[in-house]
């Protein structure tokens, strides 16, 4: 499907779950998404747990041995969070 010839496309011609998309990423990326995955089912987790592993591993970066409190605030997270985090690398 050329994406390009439905640029022009009033947004109230599409099903509901497209407007919702399209108020979120816009037309023409919501029609590319349809094209790609329409007919499928997609299971998007939360964005904390597909982003976990990059602010794991820039806690233990960021980690200088006494600012467990500050990474806590920063991550919103628990310091004991923190602690975990930090002791799994140690256990690797």
């Amino acid at each position: 499907m050329a994406i390009q010839q439905y640029e022009d496309l009033p947004v109230s011609y599409l099903p509901e779950i497209y407007r919702d998309v399209v108020d979120k990423v816009g037309l023409k990326a919501a029609l590319a998404l349809g094209e790609e995955f329409g007919g499928m089912s997609l299971y998007l987790p939360k964005i904390e747990t597909a982003l976990r592993r990059w602010r794991d591993k820039n806690i233990r970066v960021e980690f200088d041995g006494t600012n467990v409190v500050k990474l806590a605030r920063k991550y919103r997270i628990t310091p004991s969070r923190i602690r975990q985090i930090l002791e799994a690398q140690e256990e690797k």
